[in-house]
């Protein structure tokens, strides 16, 4: 990169910085703020802790924690702010919602969170966060939009580990994953930056009736996955009448049996046809196709 080029993409970070720089504070948290989206932005290193961010901007890994932990600054504006900007550069009519979680193995017990649960991305139950993440997915481009932080009802229960861990007062009350990824998607379409229309996820939220009821009343065609093992029903089922045989109350009308099925039953019945093979990206091993 020569120096010309080098002052364009510099000019263009600055720019960027500025758009939310405001939400920060104090001059010296609108400084660290920038010195840390630019050490996020040229550290390569996998471990992007406080101490390897430092060595590439001039400010002390101590200056950097604090920035992080403990500076006032309101991190649901800079989403907002994050979602206003992106609007004009993402809204397409293909855009998509796109919701998933994404596991951090983490130990402490003044760690926000941390619990034994299952952990996707050890494959088993361990000590970890948990989290969930909105994305935008346009033709125009693609980035993380929204996030939330679970918390398990052993920690929500608990106001000591709560207030220790520093959990506001607002956030104690136990909320399942499927309710805080509504509350996330709700916040997002109120502020109307991003209006979109079509909604994905994986089959977490896909068997929660409650999920799927919340996304219909918002105005949302899905796209949700389910396991083999779900059960369906077909659109308009099939009701038998009792003859009635004069005594007592008149029987009421009773399903045809063998309507309730799993989605691995019916899907084993449709014809071959019925079938078409998407490659969606090129993997390790070769290309994606489901």
């Amino acid at each position: 990169m020569d120096a010309a080029t080098f002052e364009q993409v510099y000019e263009a970070f600055q720019d960027f910085h500025s758009y939310f720089g405001s939400l920060f504070g104090r001059r010296e948290s609108r400084d660290h703020s920038r010195y840390y989206l630019q050490a996020l932005l040229v550290q390569s290193g996998e471990r992007r802790n406080a101490e390897n961010l430092s060595e590439t901007v001039p400010v002390s890994a101590r200056a950097m924690q604090r920035f992080l932990t403990e500076s006032p600054w309101d991190d649901d504006a800079v989403m907002g702010r994050l979602q206003e900007y992106l609007g004009p550069r993402l809204q397409h009519p293909e855009a998509i919602w796109v919701l998933d979680g994404s596991d951090f193995p983490k130990q402490g017990r003044k760690s926000v969170g941390v619990a034994r649960q299952h952990c996707v991305r050890l494959g088993k139950v361990a000590n970890c966060q948990a989290g969930m993440f909105l994305a935008c997915i346009s033709p125009m481009g693609r980035a993380l939009v929204g996030k939330r932080l679970y918390l398990p009802e052993s920690r929500t229960s608990d106001s000591e580990r709560c207030a220790t861990a520093g959990v506001p007062e607002e956030r104690r009350g136990y909320r399942s994953k499927t309710e805080l990824a509504l509350e996330m998607l709700q916040q997002a379409l109120r502020r109307g930056h991003l209006r979109i229309g079509l909604f994905a996820a994986d089959d977490a939220f896909g068997i929660s009736p409650s999920f799927r009821e919340g996304l219909s009343a918002l105005g949302m065609c899905y796209v949700l996955d389910v396991p083999e093992g779900f059960t369906v029903w077909p659109v308009e089922p099939e009701w038998t009448a009792p003859v009635y045989q004069g005594r007592g109350s008149p029987p009421k009308p009773k399903l045809v049996i063998g309507q309730r099925r799993t989605i691995g039953e019916r899907s084993a019945q449709l014809v071959e046809d019925a079938w078409r093979q998407i490659t969606v990206a090129q993997g390790s091993q070769g290309p994606r196709s489901y």
